[in-house]
């Protein structure tokens, strides 16, 4: 799934400053959501539900609800990440595709605010995307493809959600000894890759996808290029590469500078010459695609990777490590490289702290792709990281 937001598109005489289109893996727009979005834009509201009685009979009513202008994108994005789950679910079987969403059973729609959303989102973030995907499934049914549906949070969900609210208010930093037993637990290049594109760069899950080879023909400053820079005599001396990478990629849209060490980048190099090109060489008549990083799996083999295999990397190879907090995540692998940089901007090579916090933590929000206040500073998201940093010293022995 990808989707692209048009500006200033007109269709039969209505002009849409910003508008939303999905398109599955083949590159087809998804019809469905494209009314959906064309709705919102142009009216402003969201369908709701409601049974009420009176007179003692039971009447059943979609109806329209204005919806504020600052929450339309969040609901486009919201059933945007459902779309996503559906294709990465999907087989050839159940459920069906992204094309045909009025077929999909209730359950699978509770399962997936219930079972796979709770996992990570608090209860009011659940809630925005159970309203989401309400107001997209009483759309659907004011055209008449399906009845209006009863999507439930269940009381269990609720209370994990909840959970999630107050674990996400702490900051978990990963220890070297747990880093290397990650590493060392890994069954192949990509997935050491992930990780380290974790700790050593402080990528998102998501992020790992946007490690092109070449960035819409333009292979300056992408991967390719700095893989030749690698061989470059001219060039031996330099220890860090800079990447560009692309807003949409990104959280916020935001796009920034990374930086690879060469050993880092070494590995890329060796990733695409060898694991990348075996998986390639068992392919029958399809492209080399731009990413970086491709599946191995039988369903999307040689595909790009998904938006939420770090994720799923990082679990796998944690459960591996049996004396390892199996609350850890993969984005607390970004939380421990902002941990270090700041550390490592404010003290000199013998221990002394000579630089000011303000200034190392500008440099953090920068490599994480925070923004900065109206004054300059950082703000509250990155400061965070004076606490952790005490952590990590306690947990390194001081060093």
């Amino acid at each position: 799934m990808k989707k692209t937001t048009l500006k200033n598109i007109n269709i039969s005489g209505n002009t849409f400053e910003n508008l939303t289109v999905f398109f599955d893996k083949e590159g087809s727009i998804v019809l469905l959501p494209l009314l959906y979005t064309i709705f919102l834009e142009n009216t402003g509201e969201v369908i709701k539900y409601r049974e009420y009685e009176k007179n003692g009979e039971i009447y059943k009513e979609l109806y329209e609800d204005p919806i504020a202008d600052s929450s339309i994108d969040g609901y486009i994005g919201n059933v945007y990440k459902f779309f996503e789950y559906i294709e990465a679910e999907s087989d050839e079987k159940l459920p069906p595709s992204v094309h045909h969403t009025y077929l999909l059973k209730p359950s699978f729609i509770r399962d997936y605010l219930n079972k796979h959303l709770v996992k990570t989102l608090t209860d009011t973030s659940l809630g925005v995307h159970q309203a989401s995907i309400k107001s997209y499934f009483n759309f659907v049914a004011k055209l008449g493809l399906v009845n209006p549906l009863n999507i439930k949070v269940t009381r269990k969900a609720k209370k994990e959600a909840f959970d999630n609210n107050r674990s996400q208010n702490k900051i978990n930093y990963i220890s070297t000894e747990e880093r290397i037993s990650l590493l060392n637990k890994c069954t192949n290049k990509r997935d050491r890759l992930i990780l380290r594109n974790g700790f050593e760069v402080g990528m998102r899950t998501k992020e790992n996808t946007g490690l092109l080879l070449k960035y819409k023909n333009k292979e300056k400053g992408y991967l390719l290029d700095l893989f030749k820079q690698l061989d470059d005599p001219e060039k031996s001396h330099i220890n860090t590469f800079k990447y560009w990478l692309h807003g949409r990629y990104t959280k916020g849209q935001r796009s920034r500078w990374i930086f690879f060490d060469r050993q880092l980048l070494e590995a890329m190099k060796d990733y695409y010459y060898t694991e990348r090109a075996a998986v390639l060489s068992k392919i029958i008549d399809k492209g080399d695609p731009d990413a970086l990083l491709l599946n191995d799996d039988r369903r999307y083999f040689g595909e790009p990777i998904s938006r939420r295999l770090g994720t799923d990397v990082f679990a796998k190879y944690r459960a591996m490590v049996d004396w390892m907090d199996q609350s850890l995540s993969y984005h607390d692998l970004r939380h421990t490289f902002a941990t270090e940089l700041y550390h490592s901007e404010i003290i000199n090579e013998a221990g002394k702290e000579t630089r000011s916090q303000s200034a190392a933590l500008i440099k953090v929000a920068q490599r994480l792709g925070h923004k900065l206040g109206k004054n300059g500073k950082p703000a509250e998201v990155t400061t965070r990281y004076i606490r952790l940093r005490e952590t990590m010293l306690d947990v390194e022995g001081g060093e």
